[in-house]
């Protein structure tokens, strides 16, 4: 009888054979790359016009995206008619479950859990130079939210038309692209790609983030699940900036805070875990991907 070890390399056989490169040409391909340089240059010269015309810059930033990222992904998805390819078929209905919603949520969870852990482990050992810096201030939540309008626009930036754009081109394009090359330098090429067009402070959770969705990619096969985590990070992410006021800084006398920090500590490598888990447990919904089957198992079905 085939043992866990074979089954798993078997499945894995299988799931490298299921991910064929896109077939686009070269030259499409980096059209494709140029475009999304030129919709961010295009957006920084909206953002940096909205923000000096005495908008905030959050604000100023969710309106350049809605004015020129649905013009990127038009324009991607002309480049892909022209070759003849639907790049919308990681949003084919095959992939869309009940379980790859709630996964997809949590795993959106989990990961911004992670990063409020690692920001208050680094402040509990002193190692934020801007809170070393501010006055101390106890821990105090309070709720305050801008305006609707605010509020609506950069929700319906950052939720839907953001994850929408990255995951198409970075994971339906240029990870499915580089699939030619092989599996890790698809995962590693979208994620680096993925990376660069994030502010260079960010670089280090976005480099996560995008393993993350190039890895949830890979493993389910759609882009379902990828896109769900990213519109639910965001989401979160967009409540904390705006409607929820968390302030705490303990005054440097009293740093490090070991039991904080620890269990701070703690939560990062639990939420990192279990998305790491929840993106294991992700196979390829075809039956015929799954991995060769027990004889137990085959005689178990066929009564």
């Amino acid at each position: 009888m085939p043992g866990p070890g074979y089954r798993y390399a078997g499945h894995l056989a299988d799931l490298n054979a299921k991910r064929k490169p896109l077939d686009i040409r070269c030259t499409a391909f980096f059209a494709v790359v140029l475009l999304l340089l030129l919709a961010l240059f295009t957006q920084a010269r909206l953002e940096i016009g909205f923000t000096s015309s005495a908008t905030g810059r959050a604000y100023a930033l969710a309106v350049a995206r809605l004015l020129t990222l649905p013009l990127l992904l038009l324009a991607v998805l002309a480049v892909g008619r022209a070759q003849s390819v639907n790049l919308l078929s990681g949003l084919a209905k095959a992939g869309f479950s009940t379980r790859i919603v709630l996964t997809g949520i949590a795993s959106g969870v989990l990961m911004r859990v992670a990063t409020w852990s690692e920001l208050t482990a680094r402040g509990s050992f002193g190692l934020l130079d801007a809170a070393a810096a501010a006055p101390a201030r106890p821990f105090r939540v309070a709720i305050e939210c801008p305006e609707v309008a605010v509020l609506l626009v950069t929700l319906v930036s950052r939720v839907i038309v953001v994850p929408l754009t990255e995951e198409i081109i970075h994971r339906g394009v240029v990870q499915a692209y580089l699939y030619r090359l092989g599996s890790w330098p698809a995962i590693l090429g979208s994620t680096g790609l993925f990376t660069l067009t994030h502010e260079p402070g960010t670089y280090v959770w976005i480099a996560i983030l995008g393993l993350l969705f190039a890895l949830q990619y890979f493993r389910s096969g759609y882009l379902w699940l990828p896109l769900i985590t990213h519109a639910s990070y965001n989401g979160l992410n967009v409540i904390d900036e705006h409607c929820l006021q968390i302030a705490w800084n303990p005054p440097t006398t009293d740093l490090p805070l070991l039991g904080v920090g620890s269990g701070a500590l703690c939560a990062l490598a639990a939420s990192l875990g279990l998305t790491a888990l929840l993106t294991r447990r992700q196979w390829v919904g075809r039956p015929e991907a799954r991995g060769p089957v027990s004889r137990r198992a085959r005689w178990r079905r066929a009564r």
